[in-house]
């Protein structure tokens, strides 16, 4: 089966927060359609599987992942050939290993990723 993971990376302050709580109120419909909204925790984002870089700070480490294997669980049991995923985190991944480190992580269970 071909599966799609669609990563919302909005910037913070853009609305992504009322975004992600719609989807989340509405999971069972999105679900009903072949979309599936994964969250990471109580809060409708992947926060919880992101955190700052080594020196703990933003400039210039920014946030790299910091539960490997659980958000790749998340992502790989969602049912259904949509799979979708917010965080305004993402986009606080600065360093090109960060990136690479996120998309070596999903790739196996994807076989597109926006």
């Amino acid at each position: 089966m071909t599966r799609r993971l669609t990563l919302h990376i909005g910037s913070h302050k853009t609305g992504t927060t009322s975004l992600q709580w719609t989807f989340l109120a509405n999971r069972e419909v999105l679900q009903s359609r072949g979309l599936s909204f994964v969250t990471g925790g109580s809060q409708p984002n992947l926060h919880a599987f992101v955190g700052l870089g080594p020196t703990r700070c933003l400039i210039p480490d920014g946030f790299r992942l910091r539960d490997h294997e659980a958000l790749a669980a998340a992502l790989a049991a969602a049912p259904g050939p949509e799979v979708f995923a917010s965080s305004e985190n993402l986009s606080f991944f600065f360093q090109a290993e960060a990136i690479a480190e996120l998309a070596a992580l999903v790739r196996p269970h994807f076989s597109q990723i926006r």
